[in-house]
């Protein structure tokens, strides 16, 4: 019973006392250092392919030659660059966005007329010969390290012979702008460019170079022996619309580019070859040739 009495006396003393109040919160503690970086987890799926965008536009080279003037005071070459529209390398007039210029230097010496052949093997010496009109022997030019070769005032010579250089560095352009007259007229190796727009009369012409793309007589009329185009692999521009005569035969081998043998047939219509002589024209594909037979 004593025990009973003294729980309850213990009980009315807890009731009685006062509650304690809280206290005020304490500051935040410091940071703890970071954690370990966990693992890489594995790469996600590919996404889906975007789809085909438009094709882009290719671009075009052209040039001509630039006479002495405001933009070269000895002449030169004008390089076009464009967008092309058709499907060829070279800019015509509505594709050409800018021009350059690569301007001859000052002469180092005039020499107008040379009697007897001429080798030109480095441009010291074409620098040199540069202002020649005419030539009675023949020219030889080995331009194994120029990429323009332009001779401005030449309007006749014996032999031309343009070797080019190697595929890798070829000669781009070769400009005869005021040649009229020349005999045999020989074109080898890497040369992508030939124009000789006043050429009306030569013996012969042979040309054979893999990187050929254009080649330009347009005013050439007479051929007294050939005239053989072969070994090209993408002459597109082939220029001789005022081709008359030839001596001997016609003949163009390779894969001819844009325009195959509907083209190469008018030309054959067009050019009058003697009896006995030969017009034949090829389209070629990889090792497989198809004669244009008239």
């Amino acid at each position: 019973m004593k025990r009973f009495w003294y729980v309850i006396f213990l009980f009315a003393v807890i009731l009685s006392l006062p509650a304690c109040s809280a206290g005020e919160q304490g500051s935040e503690g410091p940071m703890g250092p970071a954690g370990l970086v966990g693992e890489r987890g594995p790469q996600g799926e590919p996404g889906l392919q975007g789809p085909e965008g438009p094709t882009g536009s290719s671009a075009c080279i052209g040039g001509g030659y630039e006479p002495p003037g405001a933009n070269c005071e000895f002449g030169g070459v004008v390089i076009a660059v464009g967008i092309s529209i058709y499907p060829n390398e070279f800019c015509g007039a509505n594709e050409v966005r800018e021009r350059y210029y690569v301007c001859n230097p000052e002469p180092a010496r005039k020499v107008k007329t040379l009697r007897g052949d001429l080798l030109i093997e480095n441009s010291v010496q074409f620098q040199q010969y540069q202002q020649l009109e005419q030539v009675t022997g023949s020219l030889k030019v080995n331009a194994n390290s120029a990429s323009i070769l332009v001779f401005p005032n030449l309007r006749e010579v014996g032999d031309l012979q343009i070797y080019g250089g190697s595929e890798s560095s070829p000669l781009a352009t070769v400009m005869f702008p005021a040649l009229v007259e020349a005999k045999r007229v020989t074109i080898m190796g890497s040369v992508k460019h030939f124009n000789a727009p006043l050429l009306r009369h030569a013996t012969s012409i042979q040309v054979s170079a893999p990187t050929l793309h254009a080649l330009e007589l347009m005013s050439l009329q007479r051929i007294d022996d050939y005239f053989a185009v072969f070994g090209t692999s993408s002459l597109g521009v082939l220029d001789i619309s005022y081709l008359e005569s030839v001596g001997k035969s016609f003949q163009v081998e390779g894969e001819v580019g844009l325009f195959g043998c509907d083209q190469t047939a008018d030309f054959c219509n067009q050019v009058t070859v003697p009896d006995g002589g030969v017009c034949r024209t090829f389209e070629c594909t990889g090792d497989a040739c198809v004669e244009c037979a008239y």
